[in-house]
């Protein structure tokens, strides 16, 4: 043996000496350090780029792509050997043809990596040719210290399936490296769908966790007739077929917005305890209606005289009142009183800020106001059980606002194709920001003449907590309809793919909300 192997060291400084340590291996080990060598030096073939068309490129780049996700799936699942058998084969073919075609060192690389996932070849050998290349290809002995730091990996009792999902460089991704495949990035031609690949080779450069079998699987198993039309189509077929990303969404959470599906088989707002009255007794329905009725003639005509300009009062009264009218419910399943409560919240803390000098008619009216919503709480108790939950939690960390905008982003982006409008429309209704409604010190020496707002029996909520939970709650709400989906008998072309980019944005937000109301 070479002496690097000989002395138990593991530092590899030739292929000899990988492919000596390699014959006293499991099979599995040749093709992970196969498939890793591949991956270190993919950015390179931006070099090739010169010498190349932009379609030609596009191809090499695929043939790089496909070669190494077969060998890493071969290593990290053995049992799917056999299946795997004859995609290797001809991925390594591919990608061989790709290697003689230029000459880039990459695709040798990745050529030899498919051939050592390949079970008929000798797979310590292809790895060891497959080091060479990208050691090559790769200035500064860095290739030789990263398989040597993958060896001792794997000689102090690590597996290969965590080698698998480690980071590409152990003394982190060097500044060529970097730079190289941002080139190769921006080389890539447009409107191809190569973002499916650049963020699978992103989080193996960084040494992101494995998605699971089916995820991996997917790159790994694109038909041959999908190949051979080109790199749009198997890009293509791929983000068409990932599965849905392992989000759980919570049950129980009491929210804004009930979800399901429309009669065209779309996501839409349908409804639930927001709009639907608890009606315990005969005369209940009865009461709801006499009452529901009465709160519109009193919104109505204090909106009358405002609008009128009979009463003295600043604009966001008369806003709020409109807000208020427009989301009370008409009849059972219509409007949203958990939206009117919202509103009825801002006009209460508004009205106890100003109690001192906005107009006594005005004051009274407003309180009558409050006190027939007050009232008709007791016919929709999920608002009790909303403001219960905002007042429990315990918000440790701000919600993740990027990913709100993203996965609100692709719900429109999907409307009216796969959700109806009511669904981003109440998305957007929760994230709009609450007023700020701010006591001045001299307005907390009250008048003790002045009309005050009738106590709130739910007691304060903090509004940014409100908000927060109201968007997790809604995100989450949305989720739960779209995991359904891969049940649903006339889901529609895409539905996986779409699935699996909400699923990627929405997890964070439901982590976020798991962790901060944990009694939920």
């Amino acid at each position: 043996m070479s002496d690097g192997v000989a002395k138990g060291d593991l530092n590899f400084k030739s292929g000899k000496a990988l492919e000596e340590w390699l014959e006293t291996q499991p099979r599995e080990v040749s093709v992970i350090i196969a498939a890793r060598a591949a991956l270190r030096v993919l950015p390179f073939a931006a070099r090739e780029l010169p010498a190349q068309d932009v379609a030609r490129f596009g191809a090499l780049i695929s043939a790089l792509f496909r070669a190494t996700a077969l060998a890493r799936v071969a290593a990290k699942y053995p049992t799917r050997a056999n299946e795997l058998a004859a995609a290797g084969a001809f991925a390594a073919a591919y990608a061989f043809a790709a290697s003689t075609a230029s000459t880039d060192r990459a695709a040798a690389a990745a050529a030899f990596a498919a051939d050592a996932a390949d079970a008929d070849a000798n797979a310590y050998n292809s790895a060891a040719t497959s080091a060479r290349a990208a050691a090559t290809a790769t200035p500064l002995g860095a290739a030789w210290a990263a398989f040597s730091s993958d060896a001792k990996f794997l000689s102090r009792g690590g597996v290969v399936e965590a080698l698998a999902d480690i980071p590409l460089w152990p003394r982190g991704t060097a500044p060529d490296v970097v730079d190289l495949w941002g080139q190769l990035k921006a080389a890539l031609p447009p409107n191809e769908e190569w973002e499916i690949w650049t963020r699978w080779y992103d989080e193996r450069l960084g040494g992101a966790l494995s998605r699971g079998e089916a995820y991996e699987l997917v790159f790994a198993t694109v038909p041959e007739e999908i190949w051979n039309k080109g790199p749009a189509a198997a890009n293509r077929w791929i983000k068409e077929h990932l599965p849905p990303p392992r989000v759980k969404p919570l049950d129980n959470i009491p929210s804004l917005f009930t979800f399901g599906w429309s009669a065209s088989h779309k996501i839409t707002v349908v409804a639930g305890p927001q709009n639907l009255p608890f009606l315990p007794f005969a005369v209940s329905e009865a009461d709801h209606k006499q009452w529901l009725e009465t709160s519109r003639v009193q919104v109505e005509r204090l909106l009358a005289d405002l609008n009128a300009k009979q009463l003295n009062v600043r604009p966001d009264y008369c806003e709020a009142l409109e807000r208020y009218k427009a989301d009370l419910p008409t009849a059972p399943g219509q409007g949203n009183f958990v939206l009117a409560d919202q509103e009825a919240r801002f006009l209460r803390d508004l009205f106890a800020a100003e109690a001192d000098f906005i107009p006594a008619p005005f004051a009274l009216r407003l309180k009558g106001v409050l006190q027939q919503h007050i009232a008709l709480r007791g016919f929709y108790p999920e608002v009790e059980r909303l403001y219960s939950a905002i007042q429990k939690g315990h918000i440790e960390k701000p919600l993740p606002w990027d990913n709100v905008e993203a996965f609100g982003r692709a719900i429109r982006e999907n409307t009216p194709d796969k959700f109806e409008p009511e669904v981003s429309k109440g998305l957007q209704e929760v994230e709009r920001a609450p007023p700020v409604v701010e006591l001045e010190p001299e307005d907390i020496r009250r008048d003790p003449n002045a009309i005050l707002p009738p106590p709130d029996p739910l007691g304060p909520v903090k509004p940014e907590n409100s908000r927060s939970y109201s968007v997790a709650s809604v995100v989450n709400g949305i989720m739960k309809v779209v995991v359904r989906g891969k049940d649903v008998s006339q889901a529609f072309d895409g539905w996986e793919h779409l699935a699996h980019k909400l699923g990627e944005v929405a997890a964070p937000i439901i982590g976020w909300l798991r962790d901060n109301f944990p009694q939920i």
